[in-house]
């Protein structure tokens, strides 16, 4: 049995990549791969051309985080600094990183104390000590508030735009939409998509409820939290009825765990048209296996991506 078999696809320089699938696709296999942790039977990953292991200096090409780890009685400098030493990096670039993910006020603190999501702006902090190029980043937004991750998401636009590429692995389709620039899925250890954000094409979310007044404050409430631009953040939650409320594509994920934490009923939640959510559950079976091991028939996916 093969943990993936013929993947093959490009992280692009000055664009973001997610990279999706379900649990047991592949993905943290082909980063491993491509991080020279694993070996493959065949074919090769490469960073800039040539095999991690064949880098000179790797950790100033290639920042990582894939499982947030430091000792917990060690302050969040001390930690950096263990880690800046063989890549020759100062304490002044420690100090620079700290601030660069938001830690400054917590540099003397020990580790142990930190919450999920500041061990996640950790991790980054680590990845950033040699000024890679590429980052590679397994469920970044893990542990994350709304104000982190409107963070990240600002953070790795800018990263981005500065002509760097960045490679991101997540469950996490709603802000997925609002943060790559291309998608690439996998299912089953086969690239199931691989096709520019845009050309996965629109659609809205529609839900019914008898709460809808107090849903729909609740997702304002979660875009002023998130909101990444100047002024007051667009209204991107419509009243269409009584209890009917419509949203942007790829919120359908967001809707469901708020009407969860806030005991809210849905009568109806639905997609219509092909957004990254719809798209996503359908070339994965929604990521259901049967008994045998298998998934479900795909559909076929009125998209032009879909090749």
């Amino acid at each position: 049995m093969h943990a993936v078999t013929d993947v093959s696809f490009s992280a692009r320089r000055g664009a973001v990549t997610g990279f999706l699938g379900p649990n047991g696709s592949g993905k943290t296999t082909t980063l491993r791969i491509l991080l020279g942790l694993v070996t493959p039977t065949s074919g090769q990953a490469l960073v800039d051309g040539r095999a991690y292991r064949e880098l000179a200096d790797p950790a100033r090409l290639v920042g990582t985080v894939l499982e947030p780890a430091a000792y917990p009685a060690r302050s969040a400098t001390d930690h950096l600094r263990a880690l800046a030493m063989p890549l020759r990096a100062g304490r002044r670039r420690v100090t620079e990183v700290l601030a660069l993910v938001g830690l400054d006020d917590a540099a003397e603190r020990a580790t142990g104390s930190f919450s999920l999501g500041m061990r996640q702006r950790l991790a980054l902090a680590g990845a950033l000590l040699g000024d890679p190029e590429l980052l590679v980043l397994d469920e970044p937004a893990n542990g994350l508030d709304p104000e982190g991750i409107r963070w990240l998401r600002d953070f790795l636009h800018s990263w981005a735009a500065q002509g760097r590429t960045a490679l991101l692995s997540s469950h996490v389709l709603a802000e997925v939409t609002q943060t790559v620039d291309h998608v690439v899925i996998i299912d089953r250890g086969r690239v199931a998509l691989d096709a520019p954000m845009p050309e996965i094409g629109q659609g809205s979310v529609t839900v019914r409820t008898p709460y809808a007044g107090m849903l729909a404050d609740l997702l304002a409430d979660h875009i002023r939290a998130t909101h990444d631009g100047p002024g007051e953040p667009p209204v991107l939650v419509r009243r269409t009825g009584p209890d009917e409320l419509r949203l942007p594509p790829g919120w359908a994920e967001l809707v469901g765990r708020l009407a969860a934490e806030h005991r809210i009923p849905l009568v109806e939640l639905h997609t219509t048209g092909p957004d990254l959510e719809g798209v996503f559950f359908a070339l994965t079976g929604g990521g259901q296996e049967g008994a045998d091991g298998t998934r479900g028939t795909r559909p076929t996916l009125p998209l032009a991506a879909n090749r």
